[in-house]
């Protein structure tokens, strides 16, 4: 929205601009009239002459042809603004013939010299670029009184030109906005500054709509305001769809409000007391396994599993709902990555080992970042349990961190059956889906999620890459200029 109410922006500037020059071409274009001759004609007794009863053959310039010329487009009674022209070549005119139907049957005949041709073409261009511009465009005069409107104007209101042209620009107000507000307006383009705002005005039907304008005094040669510009876009579909997407933030917040107060029943009326069923259960196994039949044993061992299974998923589930929720703040201190990284391997060591899977850290310990170490730990973690997960026995499960152009970068790779295009892609967006190991473990189904969401507030960047049946590498890419302040010292981000 705010990119479009920027382009919306500059269209109108650019609409002033195109507007402005046109006045100025105007006015050049009245200081040139010694540059060409003007008749008025008139049909006496079926002659055409001039109004001081000056024959066609009598007019400086003209030729034989072109006076033959002129009678024919008389006679064929060219309509109101359909212009004959002709650039003679031997003369080197310009011949302009438009019939008058206001004043009857009398028409205007305009000898241009060619050098001011030019100047006379470039004023016809912008005035068809004001005429039949996208946006509305009025122009009054220095007491507010219309005296154009291009055919926009008409198509939009409904007012003509006719209509239009002589009135004030209040025949537009739809009584939504104060006086103040336009009074405000008013004392803005009097005092000779741009004013630019929205209108909620009415068309001729009755019909509300919105219009965003730039309204400009123009000034002439001794810098005294001579008239104004109001250069408009109607915006009211625009207004119409933000309608639409506020409403639309209003549902997703009330969604977002019975999301939070779910996750707080997890947390206070499930986790609790699930820990309780957890360490019974841990309890009973425990004596099970000394006394109990063979079994027992397999069940409760069972048990066991699935309810460390259920409780690590509350859990990350909760850690990523407070992550989504902003309500984690994360603590920022200096990590030594190669040390870290044993930290987590030895978390997961007896897992790979049983699995038959090598997990080696390959970083030097000169290598260390500014992170938050619970964040980074969970990151981790994440990526090391599913490199095993998706892992065969005799795989190795490689960890490494590396710096290069103040960018640090942490390695996790397998050796494993890899993901394909699409999942990568549904990765980047959250919704991977879990998937059962090769061993048929089963996964939370969030801890990827929970990766990219942690990584965001780390300002970690991730990168996947994987083939298929040959493994996958994931790259977080810590950069170093963004927790270093213009001296080169470490921020204190906490």
């Amino acid at each position: 929205m705010l990119l479009l109410g920027w382009a919306l922006g500059i269209s109108l500037i650019f609409n002033v601009f195109l507007v402005i020059l046109f006045f100025k071409y105007e006015k050049k274009k009245e200081l040139a009239k010694c540059d060409y001759l003007r008749y008025d004609l008139v049909i006496i007794d079926g002659k055409i002459v001039t109004t001081d009863n000056k024959e066609l053959s009598e007019i400086e310039f003209l030729e034989p042809d072109q006076i033959k010329e002129i009678k024919n487009a008389i006679s064929q009674n060219i309509a109101y603004y359909t212009n004959f022209n002709k650039l003679d070549k031997r003369s080197d005119i310009l011949i302009e013939l438009i019939e008058n139907k206001k004043e009857g049957r009398k028409y205007n005949l305009s000898i241009f010299h060619k050098n001011r041709f030019p100047l006379y073409e470039r004023f016809n261009a912008f005035y068809t670029a004001v005429e039949q511009n996208a946006a509305t465009i009025v122009i009054t005069d220095v007491d507010g009184i219309i005296v154009y409107v291009n055919k926009k104007f008409a198509d939009l209101t409904g007012f003509s030109r006719e209509e239009a042209i002589g009135q004030n620009p209040r025949i537009l107000k739809s009584g939504e906005q104060s006086r103040e507000f336009y009074k405000n307006l008013w004392n803005t383009i009097t005092s000779g500054r741009t004013w630019k705002g929205e209108f909620h005005n009415k068309k001729k039907n009755g019909e509300l709509y919105w219009e965003r304008a730039l309204i400009t005094p123009i000034f002439s040669v001794d810098n005294q305001i001579i008239s104004y510009i109001a250069v408009k876009e109607d915006i009211t579909e625009l207004k119409r769809k933000v309608e639409e997407i506020d409403q639309y933030i209003v549902k997703l917040e009330s969604l977002n409000d019975t999301k939070d107060k779910l996750f707080s029943i997890i947390a206070h009326d499930l986790k609790n007391p699930f820990s309780v069923i957890r360490g019974l259960i841990e309890v009973l196994n425990n004596r099970v396994q000394q006394n109990g039949d063979e079994t027992l044993k397999r069940q409760f061992a069972l048990m066991k599993k699935a309810s460390e299974q259920f409780y690590k998923l509350l859990e990350n589930l909760l850690l990523w709902s407070r992550s989504q929720r902003k309500k984690i703040q994360p603590k920022f201190e200096e990590i030594e990555i190669s040390e870290f990284f044993d930290i987590e391997i030895a978390n997961y060591q007896a897992t790979a080992n049983k699995k038959g899977v090598f997990i080696q850290n390959l970083t030097f310990p000169s290598v260390s970042i500014i992170s938050d170490k619970n964040l980074l730990s969970i990151i981790i973690r994440n990526l090391v349990n599913n490199a095993v997960k998706f892992s065969e026995a005799g795989d190795i499960v490689r960890l490494n961190a590396y710096e290069e152009n103040s960018k640090i970068y942490m390695v996790v790779k397998d050796e494993g059956v890899g993901m394909t295009e699409e999942q990568i892609e549904q990765f980047y967006k959250s919704k991977l889906h879990s998937t059962y190991g090769t061993n048929n473990e089963k996964g939370t189904g969030i801890g990827l999620s929970m990766v990219l969401s942690f990584a965001k507030l780390l300002k970690l960047k991730i990168q996947v890459e994987s083939i298929k049946n040959k493994g996958t590498t994931f790259i977080l890419i810590y950069d170093k200029l963004d927790f270093e302040d213009k001296t080169g010292t470490t921020l204190d981000v906490d």
